[in-house]
């Protein structure tokens, strides 16, 4: 599961996407299974990987894979 620290992390971003009133823009799907996953990127227009944790993650990828411009933070 989500440490406290993530489970805090996600409720400040979901916040700030309200405080922006981008909820009708902004979607944050958590786990899902690949076939969703697959069809949630095809559909998107900027995947977002905001990790501090994880290097050049496969989702990422798969983002950039699929025409996705990618937006990402500095790890390592």
């Amino acid at each position: 599961g989500r440490t406290d620290s993530g489970m805090a992390e996600m409720a400040a971003m979901r916040e700030m996407i309200s405080r922006h009133n981008l909820d009708q823009r902004v979607d944050i799907p958590g786990a899902v299974p690949p076939a969703e996953a697959e069809r949630l990127i095809r559909a998107c227009g900027i995947f977002a990987m905001p990790s501090l944790a994880e290097g050049l993650g496969l989702s990422l990828q798969e983002g950039l894979f699929s025409g996705c411009a990618a937006v990402a933070s500095r790890v390592g």
